[in-house]
């Protein structure tokens, strides 16, 4: 099963992205494969900024990738509502 979300827009945060430094991180562990690093680098950035859906999108195929489906699902509804 693949799970993917493109043409992420609305939701901006207002408060100015302050999990940058964690958001980029956790690209750097998902691209070496390593998910829970990524996962983990995620949710700080969510803790500091969690209307940036980009992501919860990012956190999603990271449980994706290790078949957490169900919390996959979790974050992809959370960009699809911020969308819509």
């Amino acid at each position: 099963m693949s799970v993917s979300f493109v043409g992420l827009v609305g939701c901006v945060s207002t408060t100015g992205y302050h999990g940058s430094y964690y958001y980029n991180r956790g690209i750097d562990y998902f691209e070496e494969n390593e998910y829970d690093s990524a996962i983990q680098s995620y949710n700080k950035a969510i803790e500091l900024d969690p209307e940036h859906n980009y992501t919860y999108n990012s956190r999603g195929i990271s449980y994706n990738e290790k078949e957490e489906y169900g919390k996959a699902i979790q974050d992809h509804n959370e960009v699809i509502e911020c969308v819509f």
